[in-house]
């Protein structure tokens, strides 16, 4: 009875509309109610055969203990992912990928873990302790496309969600809000350079808008380096798109039952979520 019902909700957009506010708060009330009964316990999550503990704190924590949250990029980076490999989180948050990334290359690997947000980076510092994360650095830092300062911001719909902040140029920014942060930033070349780095095999990338800047700040190393991306994109889609093309990669979409790379229409495909990049098909059984 109830999984008709959620077919008849889910068919029905303005019958959607109007309970997905009610269902929310539902399972909001269910997350606190689980942190105050275990006394705030660190939940574990999976990643293909992988499971890794993250405090409840935040609205990532909270996303992946209610649903499978980004459930095929997890599998899919706990399928790529070898000893050894140079692996750049950007836009780390709590450190979901970077603590899963963390345990695949192993000790003679490296994770470089980027958040610029005090309060995200305070997290991710606690979830790299819990999870015993000697092989990460991490850094509190925004890439972007030059060095400058940039004023975090958080996404005015949904102002307590701590995965919906995103930078803006102080000058675009206008007048400072209360809950503004001033960040540095750099590219994403300028730190590879300076830490002499010549393998960079995997970049994921989730920054709220802000993923061009990134990728123009990194051109060098996308060229030289070439590394396998887990792209989020929610603007300047064309310009992204055209931009990578250009330095001769293409778009993929991971199956989690056959275990490969199927070529994507990057346009379509960001709409439903997160995209891989690489210059060519990769699967996990060769």
């Amino acid at each position: 009875m109830f999984r008709s019902l959620r077919k008849v909700v889910r068919g029905s957009p303005r019958l959607h509309a109007c309970v997905l506010p009610f269902w929310s708060r539902w399972q909001h009330l269910k997350w606190q109610a689980r942190n105050l009964v275990t006394c705030g316990r660190p939940v574990a999550y999976t990643a293909g055969q992988l499971s890794i503990a993250l405090y409840p704190e935040g609205q990532i924590a909270e996303f992946l203990w209610l649903a499978d949250f980004e459930l095929a990029d997890r599998n899919f980076v706990a399928a790529y992912l070898r000893p050894g490999m140079q692996v750049f989180n950007v836009g780390a948050n709590v450190g979901l990928y970077s603590v899963l990334a963390s345990v695949l290359v192993g000790e003679k690997g490296r994770v470089h873990a980027f958040e610029p947000s005090t309060e995200s980076y305070g997290r991710l510092l606690r979830n790299l302790e819990l999870n015993h994360c000697r092989n990460v650095a991490a850094v509190r830092l925004a890439l972007s496309d030059t060095r400058r300062e940039l004023v975090l911001r958080a996404d005015p719909l949904y102002p307590s969600y701590d995965g919906h902040r995103f930078v803006e140029s102080i000058r675009s920014a206008g007048n400072l809000l209360p809950s503004d942060e001033i960040v540095q930033a750099s590219t994403l070349d300028c730190y590879v350079a300076q830490l002499g780095c010549r393998d960079v095999d995997f970049l994921i990338i989730d920054v709220e808008g802000a993923e061009f800047g990134v990728l123009e700040g990194g051109i060098e190393t996308l060229t030289r380096a070439n590394p396998t991306l887990l792209l989020e994109c929610s603007k300047n889609q064309e310009a992204i798109e055209n931009l990578l093309m250009k330095l001769g990669y293409r778009f993929w979409t991971w199956d989690m039952i056959k275990r490969t790379l199927n070529p994507a229409d990057f346009r379509e495909a960001i709409k439903k979520g997160n995209v891989v990049v690489r210059r060519e098909g990769w699967d996990a059984i060769s």
